[in-house]
């Protein structure tokens, strides 16, 4: 790696990190890694350098080696961009590395000088606080007085996170990993009454769809559900509430006294899900190499949700056979008690094509947006899918996955 102490002025550097993004976004992690250490060298593109090698780091898993990079920055040069930090403390939770944070933020208090001094609407620091408080109360209230001590102004958390259990009341904590299908359970939930708030890169109450990437709530495409819908979002039930964790482990402290419902799919169609498996993105080795690392992310999660004792856990592929039998087994997991009229009627709202109707509304193809492809997809996806059985081995079978599922249509 080279010496971040000593930079030397690099005219191509802009060029070289423009090229590890471009080698990032096809998952040859090695020479984007190369790329980006060679641009740290130039003063005027070390953030963005070190920002794209952290990222590199993460996907190749080289966690210890991201941590160091980011430590290192902020000790000589007091400096980063803040997504670089929350996306690996968010990879280190995603591991259930929950003690590592805990140990990187205590190590790197500078961490929250630079965000009072550069980040004015706290986004990303209420994330580090909302990951510290998590894994430990105390700890997030130690880095709470020192951004306010910093900053001059005490952090406004947006409410208490994790609340504490309330007797006679069924605390629900929820993850699935990407691609799983997770948004039709938190709209199941929604729709039948239940609050869910998101334990995630922001606490909030959640609306309605959450693609890995952003939530929209059911009050911003009111035309799409009908209003006697609308109103069950805004009155909850007083006898659940349910705490989601965007596709990470919630740390072991919150487990206490909660009940958890994890959502798992077959990782081979997971991978299909997650991008068109056009014959261009096949023929590159793009698609393998994508194969390798999400079946590796999926390892992570079923291997975190196999240490939680008492967890319910549903698989995709059983509430797409039958939504209203999976969804009963939810209920009754949790001790609730439902006319079957409002289940069918939930079930039947919380289904994919409503997102994806609420998802158009919300987000509108524009005239500048990237033309989707017609290129067909791939039919044969016999090199992926062996990929992705040598990395997760007999975790498949585990969750019934042993045969093969069908090619992609």
């Amino acid at each position: 790696m080279p010496d971040l102490a000593q930079p030397t002025s690099d005219a191509s550097a802009g060029a070289l990190v423009e090229a590890g993004c471009a080698l990032l976004k096809t998952y040859r992690l090695d020479d984007a890694i190369a790329c980006f250490e060679r641009a740290l060298s130039a003063p005027e593109q070390r953030v963005l350098a070190c920002s794209g090698l952290v990222s590199a780091l993460i996907a190749a898993r080289r966690l210890e080696a991201a941590t160091d990079v980011v430590s290192r920055q902020l000790a000589l040069h007091g400096q980063f961009q803040a997504p670089s930090v929350d996306d690996l403390c968010n990879r280190l939770l995603w591991a259930g590395r929950h003690a590592e944070v805990a140990q990187f933020l205590t190590d790197n208090p500078s961490i929250f000088g630079y965000l009072a001094s550069h980040e004015p609407d706290g986004y990303h620091v209420d994330a580090l606080l909302t990951y510290a408080s998590e894994i430990d109360p105390a700890l997030g209230h130690v880095f709470g007085d020192l951004y306010a001590q910093i900053a001059g102004r005490p952090f406004a958390y947006p409410e208490q996170l994790l609340a504490e259990p309330v007797d006679g009341r069924t605390e629900l904590l929820f993850a699935a990993h990407p691609y799983a299908g997770g948004s039709a359970f938190v709209n199941l939930l929604l729709l039948l009454g239940v609050r869910v708030d998101e334990c995630g890169r922001r606490h909030r109450l959640l609306g309605a769809l959450d693609d890995g990437h952003d939530v929209w709530t059911l009050r911003d495409a009111p035309d799409v559900l009908p209003a006697r819908l609308l109103q069950r979002v805004t009155i909850f039930r007083r006898d659940v509430r349910c705490y989601s964790f965007s596709h990470r482990l919630p740390a072991p402290s919150a487990l206490v006294g909660r009940r958890a419902v994890f959502v798992v799919r077959d990782p081979r169609t997971a991978l299909a899900a997650r991008a068109k498996p056009t014959r261009d993105l096949v023929e590159s080795g793009t698609f393998a190499r994508m194969a390798q690392h999400q079946a590796q992310d999926w390892c992570d999660f079923v291997d975190g949700i196999a240490h939680v004792p008492g967890a319910l856990v549903i698989r995709f592929e059983d509430w797409k056979a039958d939504p209203t039998a999976t969804a009963r087994r939810v209920l009754a997991f949790a001790d609730l008690d439902l006319r079957p009229s409002l289940l069918a009627e939930a079930v039947h709202w919380s289904g994919t094509e409503v997102a994806r109707r609420l998802r158009a509304a919300v987000r509108p193809v524009t005239a500048d947006a990237a033309p989707v492809t017609t290129e067909p997809p791939a039919t044969d996806l016999d090199r992926e899918y062996a990929l992705v059985e040598a990395v997760c081995g007999p975790r498949l079978g585990r969750y019934g996955y042993d045969s093969r599922p069908a090619p992609a249509p």
